[in-house]
C-alpha cells in the first residue's frame, strides 16, 4: 500500500504557550517554556520520537500531522527540514508585528522550500478594549503587509482553533500527489534502466535451482506407479514447483516487483503480484502444451517403453530447451509487460 507522508508543522510566535496550547486541550503543566513538544492525534502512531520532546496527544490535530515546538537551543535545521514541512508563526496581535515578519523572512531565506505562514489571532479582549473599526483597520493593514512580503495569512477567532487546520486537507492531498508523482517517476526509470539488469541477475540464480540438467531430469524420470501417465503431467508438476510462493524464482521476482513499483500500489499489492504469478504459470503450461510430445493411451506402462518414447521424441531435450527459453526470455517479457501495465493504470490516477 502507499505509505502516507507526514506533515510536520513547526510552531513559533508569541501565542504558542498561553493561547494555542489550552485550545488544543493540552495541560498547562506540560507546556513549559523552553521544553520541546510533539503534538499528535494519536501517540501510538509515532514511529520515531525526537529526543528532548514530550509527546502530547490532541484530538484537534489532523491525522498524519505533527505539531512541533522546538526546545530551547534547538534549531529547525536539526530536524532535517523538508518541502513537506510548514512553519506557523502564531501571533496574538492583530496589528503588524515586526518581530514576526523578521522571523518569517529569516526562515524563508534559510529554508526557501518550506511553507511559511502567519497565523493572526483575534481575541475577545482586543475587541472589547479597542474600537472595532480601529482593530479591523489594523488587521487589514497587517494582512496586506504580510502578504506583500510574500507570506500567506490565516485569520482565526480566539476559539476557532479548527480553522487553523482547514488548509491542511488540501495541502496533504497535494503532498500525496507530489509524493505519488515522484515515486511514479522513480518506478518508470527503474523499468527503463534497471529492469533488464535485475532480471539477468535473477536468471543467474535459476541456473543452479531449476535449469541445471539434474533438476530438470527429476521431472522426466520414470515413475513405476505413474508410468506413461506421468509424461502428460510433467509441465504441471514443474509449474507447481517453479511458481509456488516459496520458490527462488517467485521470491526474487517479487523483489523486482517491489523495486519496480516503489511501494506506490494503491490496491492490494499481494493480489497484484499474484496476478503476475498466475499469468506466468498459465503461459508456462500453455507453451509446454504446444511443444511437448503427448502419450497416447495404447502405450505400455513398462520402463523400457517409457525410455524408448523419451528417446524417440527427444522429450528431455525439448523440455530442457523450453524451460530455458521460458525463463530466459518469455518470463522476462511477460513480467515487464505486466509491470508496465500496472504503472500505466497508476499513472491514469494522476
Amino acid at each position: 500500500m502507499l505509505t502516507k507522508p507526514l506533515i510536520r508543522i513547526f510552531l513559533f510566535g508569541n501565542a504558542i504557550h498561553e493561547w494555542l496550547m489550552p485550545r488544543l486541550n493540552i495541560n498547562q503543566a506540560i507546556c513549559q517554556y523552553g521544553k520541546g513538544m510533539t503534538i499528535v492525534r494519536n501517540k501510538n502512531a509515532i514511529a520515531n520520537e525526537n529526543d528532548g520532546f514530550n509527546v502530547v496527544q490532541s484530538s484537534c490535530v489532523p491525522q498524519n500531522t505533527q505539531l512541533l515546538v522546538l526546545p530551547e537551543g534547538m534549531q529547525y535545521t536539526d530536524l532535517n527540514p523538508s518541502a513537506s514541512d510548514s512553519i506557523f508563526i502564531v501571533d496574538i496581535w492583530t496589528f503588524l508585528n515586526n518581530e514576526s515578519i523578521e522571523m518569517a523572512k529569516t526562515y524563508r531565506h534559510n529554508y526557501p522550500y518550506t511553507d511559511i505562514r502567519i497565523v493572526m489571532v483575534k481575541t475577545q479582549r482586543q475587541t472589547l478594549s479597542t474600537d472595532i473599526s480601529d482593530v479591523q483597520t489594523a488587521l487589514n493593514n497587517a494582512v496586506y503587509e504580510y502578504e506583500q512580503a510574500g507570506f500567506p495569512v490565516t485569520l482565526i477567532n480566539e476559539n476557532d482553533i479548527k480553522k487553523l487546520f482547514v488548509w491542511q486537507k488540501r495541502a496533504y492531498r497535494d503532498m500525496l500527489r507530489r509524493s505519488f508523482e515522484d515515486k511514479m517517476q522513480s518506478a518508470k526509470l527503474f523499468m527503463e534502466l534497471n529492469y533488464e539488469l535485475h532480471y539477468e541477475l535473477l536468471k543467474e540464480s535459476l541456473k543452479d535451482n531449476y535449469l541445471n540438467p539434474e533438476s530438470l531430469e527429476n521431472y522426466t524420470r520414470y515413475d513405476e506407479r505413474a508410468g506413461y501417465s506421468k509424461i502428460n503431467g510433467i509441465a504441471d508438476a514443474a509449474a507447481k514447483d517453479f511458481f509456488e510462493e516459496s520458490s527462488t524464482f517467485i521470491r526474487e521476482l517479487e523483489d523486482i516487483y517491489k523495486a519496480s513499483t516503489k511501494g506506490i500500489n494503491l490496491w492490494d499489492e499481494k493480489t497484484i503480484f499474484k496476478g503476475l504469478v498466475n499469468a506466468l504459470a498459465f503461459r508456462f503450461r500453455n507453451d509446454m502444451a504446444q511443444v511437448l510430445p503427448v502419450v497416447g493411451r495404447k502405450n505400455k506402462n513398462d520402463e523400457l517403453s517409457y525410455h524408448k518414447f523419451m528417446l524417440d521424441t527427444k522429450f528431455n531435450a525439448i523440455f530442457a530447451q523450453e524451460c530455458n527459453k521460458f525463463f530466459n526470455y518469455t518470463a522476462k517479457d511477460v513480467s515487464k509487460l505486466y509491470l508496465d501495465s500496472v504503472l500505466v493504470k497508476m499513472d491514469e490516477l494522476l
